[in-house]
């Protein structure tokens, strides 16, 4: 049987075309922030290195590895203050406290010796509860006050997280903390706190008792998940500072104070989902003041301000690397996007990173950059905040790729 032969001689691969190619110089840079000119640049967060010489014809660089101590305080200039509004009289008060890393004990302190330089007509102190990991502001005045950490929208997860992105609206929005303030540190999150909870109706049930005293059960309703969160922290600390305020009017006023008497609290109470039954004896029926056993978005609160978050005193997991003269990422947020490169950092201690911990660090350029003679380097933390150095230094190595004389490939 004659098979007829395939021709292969019009399937041969031709021979490449001659194509232009570079030999690459690679160049180790070494970079310790101790050599800047610290006549002009105080901070080793911030600063300029001038080369030697010029490179030419930058192809790539890369960052090799990082010795970096992260060397800020806890609490520092960008994050240690605490705003406080008086509601009644809308005025504002404005608490820094000196920079540092504290024990709960040493914060409560200092924040007293702070707040007592005001010359304020009433007291204002801070606890912190080791049940619930976080501080509480107890206020000694009849007035209404709001702890704020709420800031301005962030864009970046308000964004991302809406199903509509082109059409975000104020109550959609996700906010940030407050300029200055550090509110997971207390353990607040970026929103707005008061001592007034938002209660939607009050029920009572009133019975004389045999000192002619009012045993009152006051059933709180609240809808309002925040200040139920609130309310429920605010008692289960069981504080003996703890003061419960009742208005039937801006001139009358009843005050329960949270005294123990035979190691038992003056305030009990009863927590069910959405409702709080408050027992409390008074020497008035507050229903007769009221003129109902039922009120509508009764006048309650406390002289105490809490957070909803566990504290953490880390300020950052990570900081980024800014670099003058190139760019590298790419993201959403845009104190990340055009970084160069996101170091994860371990506060207690000096970290030293190789670039297969930090997944990789090469800026290619293209085009081929057609000199580099100096980087401008800045280490700022996630809100794009340049880091304070405190007297610390660091140490980079970079790889800086070069394309030689281009030669023809033979």
């Amino acid at each position: 049987m004659n098979e007829k032969l395939f021709d292969y001689s019009s399937h041969i691969v031709p021979y490449p075309n001659k194509v232009e190619a570079h030999n690459e110089s690679s160049n180790i840079v070494v970079i310790d922030s101790n050599d800047r000119n610290k006549n002009i640049f105080n901070n080793s967060n911030n600063y300029t290195i001038t080369f030697p010489s010029v490179f030419k014809d930058v192809s790539e660089i890369e960052l090799i590895s990082i010795y970096y101590k992260y060397s800020n305080y806890e609490l520092d200039q960008s994050n240690n203050k605490i705003f406080i509004t008086n509601i009644n009289n809308e005025r504002d008060i404005e608490i820094t406290i000196p920079k540092g890393n504290y024990k709960t004990d040493e914060l409560e302190s200092i924040f007293s010796k702070v707040y007592s330089n005001l010359s304020l007509n009433y007291a204002i102190l801070i606890k912190f509860s080791s049940i619930l990991n976080r501080f509480y502001f107890i206020i000694d005045s009849t007035d209404i006050y709001s702890v704020n950490f709420k800031g301005l929208p962030d864009n970046v997860l308000t964004n991302l997280y809406s199903d509509n992105r082109d059409n975000v609206t104020s109550e959609d929005s996700i906010f940030k903390y407050k300029e200055k303030t550090n509110g997971r540190y207390f353990g607040f999150s970026e929103n707005n706190f008061t001592n007034k909870p938002l209660i939607d109706k009050l029920n009572m049930v009133v019975t004389q008792n045999n000192n002619n005293n009012y045993d009152h059960v006051l059933s709180l309703i609240i809808s309002d998940n925040k200040s139920y969160s609130q309310l429920v922290d605010t008692l289960n600390m069981y504080d003996s500072d703890l003061k419960l305020i009742i208005s039937i009017s801006p001139e009358e006023e009843y005050h329960i104070n949270n005294i123990k008497i035979n190691n038992d609290y003056t305030i009990k109470f009863i927590i069910y989902e959405n409702k709080i039954d408050i027992m409390v004896t008074l020497a008035v029926d507050l229903s007769n003041k009221f003129n109902s056993t039922e009120v509508l978005n009764p006048t309650i609160y406390t002289n105490i301000i809490i957070g909803d978050i566990i504290r953490t005193k880390d300020r950052d997991k990570y900081v980024l690397i800014d670099i003058k003269e190139f760019d590298r990422l790419v993201s959403i947020n845009d104190n990340i996007h055009n970084s160069y490169v996101k170091i994860p950092v371990d506060q207690s201690e000096h970290q030293y990173f190789d670039n297969a911990k930090i997944h990789g660090t090469i800026k290619y350029f293209d085009p081929i950059m057609a000199s580099l003679d100096r980087l401008t380097i800045q280490i700022k933390d996630r809100d794009g905040t340049i880091l304070e150095d405190n007297g610390l230094n660091h140490t980079m190595v970079f790889s800086v790729k070069c394309l030689n004389d281009k030669k023809n490939y033979t």
